[in-house]
């Protein structure tokens, strides 16, 4: 027998995802949704045929000179190579209008989207159909943020209640979970790139560490004033924060101690950080605009670092900054002005000068995420819909 709705959420139930004895996410995919999505290309994206070629150039939002996909393994600058394909969430178009959360799936060819509408639906990318696989619809539960964990065996959505939302992709429940003590709201945080913590951003410059496990409370740090960006190093050792100054936190998660504090130069109020996934670079956007790109060395040594680079290309605050999984992109971008949206060239730091175009309809760009091999680009906005572009020099999903 289906479960009862609960009284706080209406969910679209599926017989089908009861308890099986599927032991990975990509065997519960491969034969949950078999009929659905057939057999899954998990790695591969099929190259554009010859035929592709009479594209036209509005298209491809390229000028004349074409790239060969895969044939250089650096990513040339000043041209990107990029095509607008179906939306991701095409089939749906109804968790926002305000999309707050897009992220790619870790293994599969999957996405989650979801928004201010309680929706948080996953899709199959596939760029042409991008069928829908599940939707879940939360009452009175605005989604601020979604992310997978565990591999991507399972989903956490927080939002401005004292409570947060679990969905287990294998077996298709939802627990509804309380935040520990102290916790009043779960509307940004970030996940360790081990998957083993959940650093959650407070309204009083409280990061609390949860574990990705348990969910409960691990740590709470405490910075001078509220934070509002944070991101793990890649070994998961260490915790960078940044707040309503120009103070960047380094937390050691070992010893739970603040083990250095930097300068971010130029920067009156921050909004976002980012660290690219070797560890060389690190990313701060401020509310004048301004994007600092560093190495991360830099801020880890220095009082007050220099920035390898300073971007100005944008004019309102920064509200996303993410790199590739190559650490050859930097996306940067403000949800504070339609198509405030801009990708920078690493490591020449030019900015990619054919995205976006006059005619692109991006609108305020709100979450921004790559695939794991970077062949698709998500970029979601405040009209319902989740972009996705191909990024043609990328081979791979």
């Amino acid at each position: 027998m289906p479960p009862r709705k609960s009284k706080r959420q209406k969910l679209q139930y599926d017989p089908e995802v009861e308890a099986r004895p599927e032991k990975t996410y990509n065997e519960l995919l491969e034969n949950k949704f078999k009929s659905l999505v057939g057999t899954p290309k998990w790695a591969k994206i099929e190259r554009e045929k010859a035929e592709d070629s009479d594209e036209s150039d509005e298209e491809l939002l390229q000028h004349s000179n074409r790239l060969k996909v895969g044939k250089d393994k650096k990513l040339p600058r000043g041209i990107i190579e990029i095509k607008a394909l179906t939306d991701i969430n095409t089939e749906t178009h109804n968790e926002g209008p305000i999309i707050t959360s897009l992220q790619f799936h870790p293994t599969s060819t999957v996405a989650l989207v979801a928004g201010l509408s309680g929706v948080l639906s996953i899709f199959k990318v596939d760029g042409q159909d991008n069928n829908k696989l599940h939707s879940l619809q939360f009452e009175r539960f605005k989604i601020n943020a979604a992310k997978f964990l565990r591999d991507g065996s399972e989903i956490i959505a927080g939002s401005r209640r004292n409570y947060c939302q679990l969905y287990d992709l294998m077996s298709g429940k939802i627990c509804k979970i309380p935040l520990p003590n102290g916790m009043t709201k779960m509307t940004k945080f970030e996940v360790s790139p081990d998957g083993k913590y959940i650093a959650v951003l407070g309204k009083m410059g409280e990061i609390f560490l949860l574990s990705a496990y348990s969910k409960e409370l691990i740590h709470t740090f405490m910075m001078n004033n509220k934070c509002v960006a944070a991101t793990f190093t890649p070994d998961s050792k260490n915790l960078i924060t940044s707040g309503e100054t120009e103070e960047i936190y380094v937390w050691d998660l070992n010893s739970r101690l603040c083990v250095h504090r930097a300068i971010d130069d130029g920067c009156i109020s921050s909004t976002s950080i980012a660290i690219s996934p070797s560890g060389q670079f690190l990313a701060t956007g401020s509310k004048q605009g301004v994007v600092n790109i560093y190495e991360t060395n830099e801020i880890l040594r220095e009082r007050i670092p220099k920035p390898s680079k300073i971007v100005k290309n944008l004019d309102t605050a920064i509200t996303s900054v993410k790199f590739n999984s190559t650490c050859e992109i930097l996306s940067m971008a403000s949800e504070h002005k339609e198509n405030a949206f801009r990708m920078v060239h690493l490591p020449s730091f030019n900015v990619f000068s054919n995205f976006p175009t006059q005619r692109s309809t991006i609108y305020n760009a709100l979450a921004i995420d790559f695939s794991p091999n970077s062949g698709f680009l998500g970029v979601s906005n405040n009209k319902n819909c989740a972009h996705l572009y191909r990024l043609k020099h990328y081979g791979n999903y």
